[in-house]
């Protein structure tokens, strides 16, 4: 009886102890496609795949390895924007949020790059379904002049 009572108390007490996500970017993307990038003690978890299933890719990465691969800027530009991106098989996911100062036009989307440093895929986010921009201060910046406002290829030459 005392083993079952104790039993009891672990499995109440430690969950409690255990670190739970933040979810620091999550969106549906206009194809479907469920994005999510949750915070976890020292990593990042991303996960992709159709809304309302499982995910097909799940992977983490720790937070200074993604800090340090993500692009910054400085400066005052025309685009402010928050950019993650994470490396998982020699691929890159850049999760991004660009504002543009001019006309508050907004994008919000997730980009696939290869080994060859060639984006394979872009699916911007849907604006019918809920979006979580709240990304960290190491994720922001400004740009000029490309198409979306992001510095495509500085962080990619790794």
């Amino acid at each position: 009886m005392r083993s079952l009572f104790t039993l009891f108390l672990v499995s109440v007490i430690f969950p409690a102890y255990a670190q739970r996500p933040k979810t620091v970017f999550s969106c549906t993307t206009v194809r479907g496609n469920q994005v999510k990038v949750e915070s976890i003690g020292n990593s990042y978890r991303y996960s992709f795949g159709k809304r309302g299933q499982r995910p097909l890719l799940v992977f983490s990465q720790s937070k200074r390895q993604v800090i340090a691969q993500s692009p910054r800027g400085t400066g005052i530009m025309r685009f402010r924007w928050h950019a993650m991106v994470m490396e998982n098989k020699g691929y890159r996911y850049r999760a991004y949020t660009v504002i543009d100062s001019a006309t508050e036009a907004v994008w919000t989307g997730v980009s696939v790059w290869n080994r060859r440093k060639n984006m394979i895929r872009d699916e911007e986010c849907s604006k019918r379904y809920p979006i979580i921009d709240d990304m960290d201060e190491p994720f922001g910046g400004n740009a000029y002049g490309s198409a979306d406002g992001m510095p495509f290829y500085d962080y990619l030459k790794d």
